[in-house]
């Protein structure tokens, strides 16, 4: 596992007591005749840079060498005063580019791995209160494929919305695939009550480089479950347009890309009813007054990850106060009336951190609050993270509020999280939590 603090693995080598990754001399002699990785944490869950490390035969096995060079941006190779590895590999990038690009001997995850790790990760889920999942930029064919394992043998016992992260490399195959083997993912997608698939992720943005290696490395996704993707301005307009052609519903990540992402969705809505059609706008990031409103005009869908964006945002420490009001804008797409939610994007995993995230607004090193007239009430924020997803699956009419004939989804809470102050609401576990009135998670208080 990696160096750092778990389970977002902050601090890296900082957190040893030399201050630093062990060099391949030092793991030869702990381990001198097996080759040894310890890997770099996934860029997501912490912060770039990432460290990884290989002794002497890890590196001979994955024909590291004094002449060796990463084949992306983003990726360094340290080496000694004579040229020669260290063993140390610097990722610079959140993608897992580093494994992809020099590591091809490191055992990857394989599928019953990857299904007792889903299984694993559901009692964790379940223990936080989570009912429902939502994964808007996309399962690779192998990570579909284990959801529908366990599904057909009953044992998914979180409601999964999914969508698919496509491999296609080039403009022509994506015409072939959402013409000839997506039908399946049309409209509102195929599956029932527990397992649902509709729609496509469509980058914009990203590393072609990354995006090459993360294909030739399939099914092996590295941590994530996707497939890493890139395109153009001009590719992500013309596979929009080919999206709104095959009836296939849109996703993409706006992150720091909003406004040249809301500029080509204007010119796709004049031929498509991509409003009508649930096209996704995730993960917003910084955003524009006028922006916010031309989402509301075109009717799409609206994720947001609050704690990548507020908690995690030493990055976007140099915003102006106005700025700083429309980062991660939950606020201003209430007040706006666009069909907004909210996730974990499991970095943590647990909803009431995220529900924390946008109650306080704050940043963890600095402590900044960015944009204090945004924060929501207990009551919005937890608004976001449970009824505000439904729509997401086209399930408004039969989840969300626990009304009678919805689905009996819910947790049992040792105290109210609409009166509780901030640091109560984070610390929040429940007692119990079902899903379709059966009992996943703790017992039910007599």
């Amino acid at each position: 596992m990696p160096i750092g603090d778990p389970p977002n693995y902050f601090g890296g080598p900082a957190v040893l007591a030399e201050k630093r990754m062990p060099t391949r001399q030092e793991l030869d002699r702990a381990a001198p005749a097996n080759p040894v990785y310890i890997c770099a944490p996934f860029g997501y869950w912490g912060e770039p840079p990432t460290y990884g490390v290989l002794n002497s035969e890890g590196l001979r096995r994955n024909r590291i060498d004094r002449a060796s060079k990463a084949g992306v941006n983003g990726i360094e190779i340290v080496r000694d005063g004579d040229g020669e590895p260290t063993g140390v590999i610097i990722n610079k990038t959140r993608s897992p580019a580093a494994e992809f690009d020099l590591l091809p001997d490191v055992p990857r995850f394989g599928f019953e791995e990857r299904a007792a790790a889903l299984q694993k990760s559901m009692k964790l889920y379940h223990a936080c209160g989570t009912t429902s999942v939502y994964e808007g930029h996309g399962e690779a064919p192998e990570s579909i494929a284990v959801y529908r394992h366990l599904w057909s043998r009953g044992a998914l016992t979180m409601r999964a919305g999914l969508v698919v992260s496509p491999t296609w490399a080039s403009l022509g195959e994506a015409v072939r695939d959402m013409r000839d083997r997506l039908s399946f993912a049309r409209g509102s997608g195929i599956g029932d009550s527990m397992l649902r698939i509709s729609g496509i992720f469509v980058n914009f943005g990203g590393d072609p480089a990354v995006a090459a290696l993360s294909r030739n490395r399939l099914p092996d996704t590295g941590w994530s479950g996707q497939v890493e993707t890139a395109s153009t301005p001009a590719e992500f307009e013309e596979l929009c347009m080919l999206a709104g052609r095959y009836d296939l519903r849109m996703h993409t990540l706006a992150s720091d890309s909003l406004t040249p992402v809301v500029t080509v969705l204007k010119r796709v809505a004049e031929r498509y009813p991509i409003g009508e059609r649930r096209w996704v706008v995730e993960h917003i990031g910084p955003s524009r007054s006028e922006d916010l409103v031309a989402l509301k005009a075109l009717g799409v869908l609206v994720t947001l990850i609050p704690a990548n964006y507020l908690w995690k945002g030493a990055r976007y420490a140099g915003l102006a106060p106005e700025a700083a009001e429309l980062l991660s804008p939950a606020k201003q797409l209430i007040e706006l009336g666009v069909p907004a939610s909210a996730g974990t994007d499991n970095i943590p995993y647990n909803p009431f951190f995220t529900a924390w995230s946008m109650v306080t607004r704050e940043e963890m090193k600095s402590k900044r609050v960015f944009g204090a007239a945004a924060r929501l009430s207990n009551a919005q924020a937890l608004r976001l993270l449970t009824v505000g997803g439904a729509r997401l699956t086209f399930e408004e009419y039969v989840k969300g509020p626990l009304i009678a004939g919805r689905y009996a989804d819910l947790m049992v809470l040792p105290q109210d999280p609409l009166s509780a102050d901030a640091a109560t609401l984070m610390a929040l576990r429940p007692e119990a939590t079902m899903v379709a009135g059966k009992l996943v998670h703790g017992d039910l208080p007599e």
